[in-house]
């Protein structure tokens, strides 16, 4: 296991799946993990399991479409526990369906969760890791942005900003690239 003793860490997403096992493991490994998400009661949920095993975790509940409370939320986990060493973008949302079956609002919210949220967390805790020297952020990504399945045109958008981040990670599970031109070569007709 790697080691994150003296250092901290938010998670976006962290009341269950993913998001909650990263931020278990993170505090396991000795980070103060700061517990995000839109379901106060999901991220309370999931810091007191970090708690109850030893560990330091506070719980958050943040819709990250949301700018200022955002900048809010990180700008009082920095009042309480001086910086943020380590922020993970995990939050974000899908919608099934075709694309006759999809409504602009849908992929309005999507875009809204997946791509301004992931930017609103970033520009809240950018300038604290700048000015540090210092930190790392960890965009989490669904494979269907990256790879052409059924919903792939409506995942996309979480997926813009691995391209436009050089020094931001992309955690996404890889498929070969013959799998991939097949799969665009058939996207559309499933999509209509």
């Amino acid at each position: 296991m790697f080691e994150l003793s003296g250092k901290t860490a938010l998670v976006t997403g962290a009341g269950s799946g993913i998001g909650a096992a990263i931020a278990q493991l993170f505090a396991k490994a000795g980070a103060f993990v700061g517990v995000i998400d839109k379901d106060t009661e999901a991220a309370q949920a999931t810091t007191k399991l970090i708690q109850e095993e030893g560990f330091k975790a506070s719980s958050h509940g943040l819709d990250v479409t949301e700018d200022g409370a955002c900048q809010s939320m990180v700008g009082d986990f920095q009042d309480h526990h001086g910086k943020v060493d380590v922020l993970v973008n995990n939050a974000g949302i899908g919608h099934v369906g075709t694309l006759l079956q999809t409504e602009g609002a849908d992929l309005d919210r999507m875009y809204a969760t997946n791509v301004r949220g992931v930017f609103n967390m970033i520009k809240a805790s950018l300038p604290d890791m700048i000015g540090a020297g210092q930190g790392n952020i960890i965009n989490l990504a669904s494979i269907g942005g990256v790879v052409a399945v059924r919903i792939a045109l409506l995942t996309a958008p979480r997926n813009l900003l691995s391209s436009a981040s050089p020094n931001v990670w992309l955690l996404t599970t890889p498929k070969k690239a013959s799998a991939a031109t097949a799969s665009v070569r058939d996207a559309w007709k499933p999509l209509l």
